[in-house]
């Protein structure tokens, strides 16, 4: 478990790159952080760059937690081949302004068709995001992408709240966003999720 504990002006407060089953992340703070020191990986949580065939992620809690003025809340990118994320809960965690890239993002493969399964269910649900400024274009505050033909799916985004404040924002910015640049999802569900766009414009 990991808890109570705070990680300020760190390129990545927690980085874990070797299998998982049974890890608790509950109670901790993660940012702030400098927007010119944000580049590749950047994130309180980055669980990523593990090895072939021995980077499955299984039975993984978020809860909890607060990111302020953060690069990425929690992210997850699994290119190893013939990896699985299993069980993966988010919830409770409040995200409060990007200064650089999404809130949540999951990735899987590098377009080499790894062989990549999000198994879940990966359930990100009743998170508070705030947002008050661009972090550029195609960037959701819950983002998920493939660019590995997915082996099986399940993903569940509910009951979260998104608000967007500030503005006018250069780039389009989403609450919610699926890129299949390769292969499809299936068995998804975004059901329930409270959006405020703040009459920002753009």
């Amino acid at each position: 478990d990991i808890t109570g504990s705070t990680f300020e002006y760190l390129f990545v407060g927690l980085y874990l790159r070797s299998e998982i089953d049974d890890l608790y992340v509950y109670d901790n703070t993660f940012g702030p952080f400098e927007l010119e020191d944000c580049t590749a990986a950047v994130a309180g949580i980055y669980i990523g760059d593990g090895s072939d065939d021995h980077f499955d992620l299984l039975n993984v809690v978020v809860r909890g937690n607060t990111f302020t003025e953060y690069g990425r809340g929690v992210y997850v990118w699994n290119y190893a081949n013939n990896a699985h994320i299993g069980s993966f809960d988010i919830y409770e965690n409040t995200f409060t302004n990007s200064i650089w890239s999404a809130a949540v993002r999951f990735i899987a493969g590098l377009g080499d068709d790894e062989g990549v399964s999000f198994d879940g269910p990966i359930d990100v649900y009743d998170n508070t995001f705030s947002q008050d400024s661009d972090v550029g274009a195609n960037v959701g505050m819950i983002d998920f992408r493939t660019y590995s033909e997915l082996q099986t799916c399940e993903i569940n985004v509910t009951n979260n709240d998104i608000t967007f404040t500030g503005g006018p924002y250069t780039d389009a910015m989403f609450g919610v966003i699926f890129l299949p640049y390769e292969g499809p999802f299936t068995n998804t569900t975004v059901a329930d999720n409270t959006l405020d766009g703040g009459n920002t414009g753009g």
